[in-house]
């Protein structure tokens, strides 16, 4: 099979989400990390005079605090490139925050030879709460959580174990420890609760977006995926990538599908629509989208940036629906075939504007009907002609075809 397995989509989905949560709960943490840095640059005034390392070792942890919050909003918006896929978000992610724990780790090893036993007290205690307060903003990952909660916490465990106050602070390290115990068990609950939120939430959302007979995409999931898809492809279009990237629209319809209704029976024609779901989903691309527009009709997005993809598609769905025997509930197979017209957007390559995509749509309707007057199965692709006559040309190929083409509006394939 092309497509990748439902759960497999569930999954990359539901990581995908729990990115997307990274970052929005993100911005709490670092309005929390600013918070902090003011009331640690407080505390440790009367230390700075006697340690320059630790001067500079405060500032620029400063200045990578700032560098992580500007790295970050541009990974979260620009959703482009590298930053497209969300794996590489999560890990651009977790860098920085792994980045901040040890910068603040750094901060404490540098603190810690200048403080009293009362100061190093009080430096847990806010790194304590730091890594709870940490939590909320990575409980979507527990890893990340760790990468953050470890570097922090175990160098201040083995300071107040190991070093001059182990004494008045002996019980500091298994105070930590378990701490960081506890912390880690609710870290991984969290993510268990947040995962399987998400994932009920996105099983409702497909399937409000899915067609329960054919499992394929509905018209309501379409109207919503071309209203993002046609914005990039623009984008693409106007910019300077090359070459520049199109989308085949195909409509698709089974010939004499009505017979099947009337004469096998409606359960007859729900398994032949059903089979007929399995077939598209294994022949289009993983790239593509195909879904039910409604009745035995669908529709077929391909994306393509350069060659033929339509006419190809096209005639290879048109030869497996040809060549498929339908098994019906009776136990008895039928041969069916199937009638397709296809168009691309942008339609006029000079004036990508010019007609949107519903009515391209429309033009590739356009082309499913002149096949079916030629006599079915077959496929029929209608492109852009000679003349630039905007939505004339839709116009002009309702009422006349023949007249569409002659005048150069339009010109045939397949």
């Amino acid at each position: 099979m092309t497509e990748q397995p439902e759960d497999e989509h569930l999954r990359e989905a539901v990581d995908e989400a729990l990115v997307d949560e990274l970052y929005l709960r993100s911005r709490a943490s670092f309005a929390g990390l600013v918070l902090v840095m003011v009331i640690l640059r407080m505390f440790l005034d009367d230390v700075f005079p006697r340690s320059r390392t630790l001067v500079i070792v405060f500032y620029t942890t400063v200045a990578l605090f700032a560098g992580r919050f500007i790295a970050t909003w541009y990974a979260e918006r620009r959703r482009q490139g590298w930053f497209a896929s969300s794996r590489n978000r999560h890990l651009a992610f977790g860098v920085g925050s792994t980045t901040t724990a040890l910068a603040l780790s750094a901060l404490n090893l540098a603190a810690y030879p200048h403080v009293d036993a009362v100061q190093f007290a009080t430096l847990a205690v806010c790194y304590t709460g730091i890594n709870a307060i940490a939590l909320v903003s990575l409980g979507t990952s527990p890893t990340l959580y760790h990468l953050y909660m470890l570097p922090i916490l175990v160098p201040m465990i083995g300071m107040s174990a190991m070093g001059p106050h182990a004494a008045s602070l002996r019980l500091m390290p298994v105070m930590i420890m378990l701490f960081a115990t506890v912390l880690s068990v609710m870290a991984l609950h969290e993510y268990r609760l947040r995962r399987d939120n998400v994932t009920l939430r996105l099983r409702v959302a497909e399937m409000a977006l899915a067609d329960s007979l054919t499992k394929l995409r509905n018209r309501r999931y379409l109207l919503e995926f071309m209203t993002a898809e046609i914005e990039q492809v623009l984008r693409d279009w106007f910019g300077p990538r090359e070459p520049k990237r199109r989308l085949w629209l195909m409509m698709i319809d089974l010939d004499h599908f009505k017979d099947v209704n009337d004469k096998k029976g409606h359960d007859a024609g729900d398994a032949v629509l059903a089979q007929l779901g399995a077939i598209l989903r294994e022949t289009v691309r993983r790239q593509d989208v195909v879904a039910r527009w409604g009745g035995e009709e669908f529709v077929v997005v391909a994306r393509d940036a350069e060659g033929d993809v339509g006419s190809i598609l096209a005639e290879r769905l048109r030869g497996k629906i040809a060549a498929y025997p339908f098994l019906l509930p009776s136990g008895e197979t039928i041969h069916l075939t199937c009638s397709i017209g296809y168009s691309v957007y942008p339609f006029v390559a000079a004036s990508p504007r010019s007609l949107g995509w519903e009515e391209v749509l429309s033009i590739a309707d356009a082309g499913l009907y002149r096949a079916k007057q030629e006599g079915r199965n077959r496929v029929v692709g209608i492109l852009s002609g000679e003349t630039d006559g905007g939505r004339e040309t839709v116009d002009t190929l309702k009422h006349d075809f023949d007249r569409a083409r002659e005048s150069g509006l339009v010109r045939i394939a397949g």
